[in-house]
């Protein structure tokens, strides 16, 4: 494929293909120090070799051109030369030494034809080792050398988070294949899992298993048996690669060597390897494929999923992160290990560079590595603490110092860990990380291989692997720094910060010690990046260009980094946005344009492709922020985005609003602003929202929106919430009720501390608090401090949630709050059990619920920090009879709402669907922003329209416990029942079959989540337009996209009666039988698979073959369809009914595809159906109603 620039920009790079020889820029890295805190500017020149066209002989390199220039292209440094585009690299992901240094020096490999039919089988896909494999198999040593790659895991992996390609169609997973069994149980289940096994070439043994006990029985059985069934099996085998190691338990004298005798018995008895190896050679015997054995030694690398034991670097990061982030940015952290590991050398194995030897030398030299063995490491040169040790802490903006002089001890970790847990959860909180366990034997690894008892030199011989050719190798530190960026992007480490305590890049360019001329370093200014390369990406106020140069006449490619600092601070006032500058076409942007004169949606061309969004980031804020967000989305959900597409100027960035209109108080205005970039990719597009600079502006009819305040100025929005409640809500109306038997008493500031009382009948008003308890010990009443808390509950001894709480509950004027751990004696399972029972009762008679929603446990607290630094002033004109008044807007990423609560961390705790459904009025303290809900409203801090009335939290209840297995299918409707009887009663609605009949037509739209929905084997359980008619997950609508409110839409059938008739006693538990009359409108329907649609795509890639094309005119497909089950077509004619409809946009509808039964005009439900966003003709407009019944 060939890449093409926009402009001339790059004609500066075309050199003739005669030149033969030399370097064309020499290097120069100077740095200049401003006196200025926080400023630092960078200059060097790039050295640029000139590198051979790919072509027969060279093998594919990762691009293909027939010019002999190739331009310029981004490689990402996770997957190697792989694509051109970011499909790993997160914008907020720190800037390492991995981006600084191109650190992939990729040789050409002898001629060797890709072959479309090798298949690759990777045991132990969610390992280290395994992954690395699995990933570099894509693109190692060629793009397309594997048409097939199966990665073989015993627990199920989550591709969402494995950064591995998961949208390649080469890419397959299987689990659930214990190679403990014996060899026919694991041969049955390989062939029933994994299909066409027979086509199997290549296969990689990277699986192990812990148990220390049992490690050397355990793993020679494993390995036998896994060979034993591919060489049964896999009639096609070539290559079969084992990883094994060294052993850390025998001092060896350095450089370790193949050649070097085992070690004897008794002590070689224990050595696993050993075993794996001749019962390779023994099953190899005689037959036509080959092996080898890879030997790393201290594994440096990373893989999401559980915390592995094999490595000591997550704990270590993990650890650098925390320390941190007590102690700050700049602070001193001693070497942990002891005095004299410090100083003795080692050759570390990351993770790339042992995948790529596996990969090599089962394809490249496969007769050349049969039956040996090979070291493999980063680099042939030791390396010690000394040196690495600084650079790595750098990475966490910390500075490395040796230990104490003499230190026969290293530091306590692991205890300095358990410590600082209660830090641990609110950095998780604050950065929004996912929380790790890090298991003992990990700290044990880690201190032992890491950082004390290896103290002795040890390096790996390379001489042997690199007779064969292999060449890949890594600097000093590289592998650390690629791994650390990998946790970023799995979000297990919070994003780096480009602040002047880091080392000297030019310094730290010297500690890598590179002997490798073809690795440089690019920096300029903003000003002088003249070369536009298709990819760049934006992390924490720097603009990072990264890219790849070829010219012929030399066996060598470099990576390019070229990178423009803008300096930043950490002490910029997180509440205050920053100065900000745009180019001319964003300063011509005036959102009031997005709608007309009649209010209608207007769009706006913002750049005429992405391309031209991406020249200006460095100088524009908006264009920074539009294109960071895109180009972000597309890279977690994996998207890939042809080139062709980045450039095309029919490729336009456009602006639409989204607006909202209140009949009641005669209001409208835009609330959103769609950026989208169609021909890039469907799902090129994000979400905006806006407020006014100055917030006693007022814009009516022009913008929605307010902006979100400090913790401190938060109080009086929600006494605003709750008055309105409590004054216009007649379902939200709830008396004084009979208070809990404890409540804690909040006190009054400065006169009385809270304490714990214990009731007697009184009726009075209190609130309740939503948390999560986690796993840092939480204040408890027990039967031992029942009477201290009574006496005196200091503010002082109260976690930091729990005083947000109490400082709550008195802001609003309540006397009492009612906290579990505080309420409950902890240590009497009389009092739990007496008191448990009655938890629904107390939430839903609270006259509020706080939920501490992003807090991890009661340290994280309900004041959490915001950030506004990534929000951007634009302009919107504010139109009256006589004149227009420019108003100053800031735009700003849309934050976290509603439907991101079930992701939150309080959403993880069983307890809280409960206390959320029941609670007459809860106030979420959420990382982005407040979010309120009763049984009339639901309101958001930032001041977007959130309509969903309480029907919307009935329906939660819906999708959370249909995800929930059910022993008995037929428990599946009277499971719910009991919750069901007490949200009749809360809101007065009635309850049929798992939906609700005031919202009866929105309840009809639900549809399945994930996988096929089953049809019950024991019979009639519900009626078909019921969820529960069927086995499996569904999922309800956002209510706004429904019902006529937020998105202007109109209910467009009538239904004039629902009936079930339940099988016993219970109403709403199992059913006999149960049907629906409604008027509306019918048509026939036509439905058709088209895979190419982007809707199709669209849907596919969340939930692979749920979706098919449905709505037909003139050829083109405009609409989507969402089966129950599986559907093969069938000679009964099927129906689609309008149920919604947009009332500005008559063809834009959501509706059913139903199906008919034998009786006249009766119908089954078959699927949930609606338009795409295709210009439609109303197919309804001219068809007459009819009334129908649906069963």
């Amino acid at each position: 494929m060939a890449f093409r620039s926009a402009d001339n920009d790059l004609s500066t790079f075309h050199f003739r293909q005669k030149l033969q020889s030399s370097l064309i820029i020499l290097v120069l890295v100077f740095l200049w120090h401003i006196s200025f805190p926080n400023l630092l500017s960078l200059f060097s020149w790039a050295m640029i070799f000139r590198t051979p066209r790919p072509g027969p002989g060279n093998g594919r390199l990762g691009f293909e051109s027939d010019s002999s220039v190739q331009g310029l292209l981004l490689f990402d440094p996770n997957s190697s030369l792989r694509s051109p585009v970011p499909v790993h690299q997160d914008p907020n992901l720190p800037l390492t030494t991995s981006y600084w240094l191109a650190y992939h020096s990729i040789r050409s490999f002898p001629t060797m034809e890709p072959s479309s039919k090798y298949v690759a089988l990777v045991f132990g896909a969610n390992g280290i080792s395994g992954w690395a494999v699995t990933n570099n198999l894509f693109i190692y040593p060629t793009a397309s050398t594997f048409c097939r790659i199966i990665g073989l895991t015993n627990r199920p992996m989550d591709l969402s988070g494995s950064q591995l390609p998961k949208n390649d169609p080469r890419l397959e997973i299987y689990s659930g294949i214990n190679l403990r069994e014996d060899i026919e149980t694991i041969k049955e289940q390989m062939k029933i899992k994994i299909p066409n096994m027979q086509d199997i070439t290549h296969v990689y043994y990277c699986a192990y298993s812990v148990d220390v006990m049992k490690i050397r029985n355990i793993n020679v059985t494993m390995t036998r048996n896994a060979v034993k069934a591919v060489d049964e099996i896999c009639s096609s085998l070539k290559f079969l690669s084992l990883q094994t190691g060294t052993n850390d338990k025998i001092e060896i004298h350095p450089p370790l060597k193949e050649s070097q005798p085992r070690i004897p018995s008794p002590y070689g008895d224990e050595i696993f390897y050993y075993g794996q190896v001749d019962a390779i050679e023994e099953l190899q015997k005689g037959k036509s494929w080959r092996w080898c054995e890879v030997r790393p030694d201290a594994i440096v690398g990373f893989v999401s999923g559980t915390t592995s034991i094999m490595t000591f670097l997550e704990p270590t990061a993990l650890f650098l992160a925390l320390w941190r982030y007590v102690h700050g940015p700049g602070a001193e952290i001693k070497f942990i290990g002891t005095a004299t590991n410090y100083t003795h050398t080692n050759t570390d194995s990351s993770q790339d560079i042992i995948a790529k030897s596996h990969i090599y030398l089962s394809t490249v030299k496969p007769e050349e590595s049969n039956g040996e063995a090979f070291n493999t490491a980063d680099n042939a040169t030791p390396v010690s603490w000394v040196e690495r040790w600084p650079v790595m802490v750098d990475y966490f903006g910390l500075q490395g110092t040796p230990p104490v002089e003499g230190a026969q001890t290293t530091f306590p970790v692991e205890k300095w860990w358990e410590e600082h847990q209660g830090d641990y959860k609110r950095m998780c909180a604050e950065y929004g990380l996912k929380h790790r366990d890090i298991p003992a034997a990990s700290w044990i690894f880690t201190m032992g291989v890491g950082f004390s008892l290896l103290q002795r030199n040890r390096a790996m011989c390379l001489d042997k692997i690199r007779s064969v050719g292999f060449k890949e190798e890594l600097g000093m530190t590289e592998g650390y720094l690629i791994a650390f960026d990998r946790m970023v992007a799995a979000n297990i480490l919070p994003p780096r910060k480009l602040i002047g305590t880091l080392i000297s890049p030019v310094k730290r360019l010297a500690s890598q010690k590179i002997r490798r001329l073809n690795v440089t370093l690019f920096c300029a200014h903003a000003e002088l990046h003249k070369l536009q390369p298709p990819v760049s990406f934006t992390t924490n106020g720097a603009r990072v260009y990264m890219c790849a140069a070829g010219f012929p006449g030399k066996p060598l490619i470099s990576q390019l980094l070229i990178f423009s600092f803008r300096p930043s601070s950490e002490h910029v006032d997180a509440q205050k946005p920053s100065t900000m500058s745009l180019c001319q076409d964003c300063r011509q942007l005036d959102l009031a344009d997005l709608v007309d004169e009649e209010y209608e949606v207007q769009d706006i061309i913002l750049h005429s492709s992405i391309a031209d969004l991406e020249r200006n980031v460095s100088a524009c804020d908006l264009c920074q922020l539009f294109h960071t967000s895109i180009t972000e989305k597309l890279r977690v959900e994996g998207v890939s985005v042809d080139q062709e597409a980045w450039y095309d100027t029919d490729s336009p960035v456009i602006l639409r609003g989204t607006q909202y209109k209140d009949e009641k108080y005669e209001s409208r205005g835009l609330f959103w602003v769609k950026v989208r970039c169609d021909r890039l990719s469907p799902r090129a597009y994000c979400y905006f929202s806006f407020y006014p600079k100055d917030e006693t502006t007022r814009l009516e009819n022009s913008i929605l929106g307010r902006p979100i305040k400090r913790p401190a100025k938060q109080l009086s929005l929600v006494k605003d919430w709750v008055r309105e409640c409590e004054d216009h809500h007649q379902s939200c109306h709830s008396a004084p009720a009979t208070l809990p038997t404890r409540v804690v008493d909040v006190g009054v500031e400065g006169v009385r501390e809270p304490r714990l009382v214990v009731t007697s009948g009184e009726v009075g008003r209190y609130m309740t608090l939503s948390h999560c308890w986690g796993l840092h010990p939480v204040i408890r009443t027990t039967s031992e401090t029942i009477n201290g808390h009574i006496k005196s509950l200091p503010m002082s001894k109260l976690p930091p949630t729990f005083r947000d709480a109490v400082l709550i509950t008195r802001s609003l004027g309540v006397q009492y709050l009612w906290i579990d751990s505080l309420c409950i004696v902890q240590d009497s399972k009389e009092d739990w059990e007496l008191e448990s029972v009655k938890m629904g009762t107390i939430y839903a008679s609270s006259c509020l619920t706080i939920a501490a929603s992003a807090s991890a446990d009661s340290t994280g607290g309900c004041f959490l920090p915001r950030s506004t630094s990534n929000h951007v002033q634009v302009k919107c004109t504010r139109k009256t009879n006589d004149e227009s008044v420019s108003i100053p807007v800031f735009l700003r990423p849309r934050p976290r709402d509603f439907s991101h609560l079930p992701q939150s961390i309080l959403h993880s705790r069983a307890w809280v669907t409960q206390e959320r459904l029941l609670s007459a009025r809860m106030v979420h303290y959420d990382s982005d922003q407040l979010l309120w809900e009763c049984r009339e409203s639901r309101l958001a801090e930032d001041g977007v329209p959130t309509d969903a009335f309480a029907v919307q939290k009935l329906y939660d209840m819906v999708s959370a416990y249909s995800r929930r297995g059910i022993t008995k299918s037929y428990d599946r409707l009277p499971a719910l029942s009991g919750l069901a009887k007490v949200m009749e009663e809360c809101t007065g609605q009635r309850y049929l079959a798992g939906l609700w009949k005031y919202h009866l037509h929105y309840g009809l739209l639900w549809r399945r989540s994930e996988n096929w929905l089953e049809t019950p084997s024991d019979g009639f359980r519900a009626p078909s337009w019921s969820w529960a008619s069927l086995e499996g997950a569904v999922m309800m609508p956002e209510i706004g996209n429904i019902l006529p409110s937020g998105n202007e839409m109109e209910v467009v059938v009538r239904i004039t009666q629902a009936e079930t008739t339940p099988l016993g006693l219970d109403p709403r538990g199992m059913l006999k039988s149960g049907y629906l009359q409604l008027e509306g409108k019918l048509r026939l329907a036509d439905p058709r698979e088209n895979p190419e649609s982007p809707g199709y795509q669209r849907f596919s890639t969340y939930r692979k073959e749920l979706a098919i094309d449905l709505l037909k005119e003139n050829g083109i497909m405009v609409g989507l369809a969402v089966f129950d089950k599986d559907y093969c077509g069938s000679n009964i004619p099927l129906y689609y009914l309008q149920v919604s409809r947009r009332v500005k946009e008559p063809s834009r509808w959501y509706g059913l595809l139903l199906e008919a039964t034998s009786q006249p005009q009766e119908f089954r439900r078959v699927s949930f159906c609606r338009t795409e966003e295709y210009p439609l003709r109303d197919w309804f407009a001219h068809v007459a109603e009819e009334m129908i019944t649906i069963v």
